[in-house]
């Protein structure tokens, strides 16, 4: 009895692996990125990762080429460029799958006055990733029974595959990325939203000027010698993030932050060797309003 249950479970995993490497073509397919694995090698690979537990072959690191923004403005007339817009993303140090960035720009002046904003356009820039999720198709149904990204103390369980993540959708800084964008219209004397001014949202493409870490982003902002452009964004997004945190709490909103931890854990033995605080900054309070 043992025997053949080996033998239909070795038989399952063939099946399954030669059904994963057909959707793994799919996927390449959609993504826009050239199959250059045989079906055979493909199903091996297909196999381990089933017995990995993993992602299986959606999560095969194959040697994907860049995208080609220009394909997707072509056939998405309706994709807004703004790749020369200068962007930034602000995440916890070693983040590899950023999904969010942040754009401030002065859009009116007083007097003509270019030292003088009197408008702010802040811009949210989200990864796109529907423009490679399909729906029905293997990646979706995986990922709506994952349901979300679950951390642990020292690894995550991913909702979606590592290569879409980690590299296609990662809005990595001077790398060209789709994304779906949201404009708001600011106050640069109050720091709060222009009033019957609606937000305005648009599929696009940016290139990210720098992919920062938290601490990064705060000395940027606390260094009065940095007169950069990209210094000047950020402090004006922070006063923005600011004032608008104000208004809330005026308003009586409920504060329900609690304090953070981070385990140091042993490499080997993952045994717990030290405990401390996150260290919560400004730059962390801004991004999240």
């Amino acid at each position: 009895m043992m025997g053949k249950a080996a033998c239909f479970t070795s038989l399952a995993l063939i099946i399954h692996a030669t059904v994963c490497a057909v959707q793994h073509r799919e996927y390449l397919k959609a993504v826009q990125q050239p199959f250059s694995f045989p079906p055979f090698e493909i199903s091996i690979q297909c196999i381990a990762a089933v017995l990995l537990g993993t992602w299986g072959v959606v999560a095969l690191q194959a040697n994907f080429t860049p995208i080609r923004t220009t394909t997707h403005l072509a056939k998405q007339p309706w994709r807004e460029d703004h790749r020369a817009l200068r962007v930034c993303s602000v995440d916890p140090p070693g983040c590899r799958d950023i999904d969010d960035a942040l754009s401030c720009r002065a859009i009116d002046f007083f007097d003509g006055d270019r030292t003088k904003p009197r408008t702010f356009e802040l811009g949210v820039h989200i990864a796109d990733v529907t423009s490679f999720l399909k729906p029905n198709t293997a990646m979706d149904d995986e990922a709506r029974r994952r349901g979300t990204t679950t951390y642990l103390v020292n690894r995550r369980l991913d909702m979606l595959p590592k290569p879409l993540t980690e590299d296609i959708c990662s809005l990595r800084g001077g790398t060209e990325r789709l994304t779906f964008s949201v404009f708001f219209r600011f106050d640069a004397r109050t720091g709060l939203p222009v009033d019957g001014t609606p937000p305005r949202f648009t599929k696009a493409v940016i290139k990210s000027d720098a992919a920062l870490t938290y601490q990064e982003a705060q000395e940027m902002m606390d260094d009065p010698s940095d007169a950069s452009e990209l210094a000047n964004d950020l402090r004006n997004i922070n006063r923005c993030a600011e004032a608008l945190r104000a208004r809330r709490v005026a308003s009586g909103a409920l504060s329900l932050a609690s304090p953070e931890v981070r385990f140091e854990l042993d490499k080997t033995t993952s045994d717990p060797l030290d405990v401390g605080m996150y260290v919560t900054r400004p730059a962390n309070r801004m991004v999240e309003e």
